[in-house]
């Protein structure tokens, strides 16, 4: 799936690598989070993508990386758990 389709709000039933995409659960300034399964771990995720005006700008590009490091360190049960970054199609997202 390309992140023109998911910034046009065409990802549900649609992969991104092993995960299947079943829902749009919200967005930012920044980005979009669906609900997605993971086809080989059979859990559900969430799937952060950056949106797609932000996706070319090397800055923003970096301090989406930066998030997923800095989150990836915290242990907080209020606090999302970063278990992966997944690079598809030319698009970044943070497994959660």
């Amino acid at each position: 799936m390309s992140q023109a389709a998911i910034a046009m709000g065409n990802s549900i039933g649609g992969q991104v690598g092993r995960f299947a995409v079943t829902a749009k659960l919200g967005y930012g300034g920044m980005g979009e989070v669906f609900l997605a399964e993971d086809r080989l771990l059979k859990r559900q995720v969430a799937l952060k993508s950056i949106r797609r005006e932000h996706s070319q700008d090397e800055k923003s590009h970096h301090r989406f990386l930066k998030e997923a490091e800095r989150a990836s360190q915290l242990n907080d049960e209020h606090i999302a758990r970063i278990y992966d970054v997944v690079e598809h199609e030319g698009s970044t997202f943070l497994v959660m």
